[in-house]
């Protein structure tokens, strides 16, 4: 990257960016949703997607920068991290997934209905039980 008119050497673009053309202009932010670990990339195609239901703002450089979107949770099973859709007992009145929060809570301190338990072989969030008052329904 090279730009201004005191200009002495170019550098490399630096992770999370890339720079497609000649010229003095600078690197160009990988875009929404992508990353880029790569110094010195020199095209868009060079910033990674994150995977679906994961998102992430411009700029970033690893895989651990993507993040599920409000309205999902992530599950991990052997190293390996999706994001899965929020079931409806599970969203809070803001429609934000209560499961990415540790204590199952949602932005208002209110738990959700029922008791949820991870399920040992995916990893899913599965409803156990209802409280009084509450019946299941699949």
């Amino acid at each position: 990257m090279c730009t201004g008119t005191a200009c002495t050497s170019c550098l490399d673009c630096s992770p999370g960016t890339y720079k497609a053309s000649l010229g003095s202009n600078g690197c160009v932010q990988c875009p929404k949703d992508t990353f880029n670990p790569t110094s010195g990339s020199k095209s868009v195609s060079e910033c990674l997607q994150c995977s679906n239901g994961v998102t992430t703002g411009p700029g970033k450089t690893s895989p651990t920068d993507c993040f599920c979107t409000s309205d999902m949770y992530q599950v991990t099973v052997s190293s390996s991290s999706t994001c899965k859709t929020c079931p409806v007992g599970g969203r809070c009145p803001d429609n934000k997934c209560a499961f990415q929060n540790a204590d199952l809570k949602c932005s208002n301190n209110v738990p959700i209905a029922g008791t949820w338990a991870r399920d040992a072989a995916s990893n899913d969030f599965r409803l156990s039980s209802c409280d009084a008052g509450y019946e299941k329904v699949t």
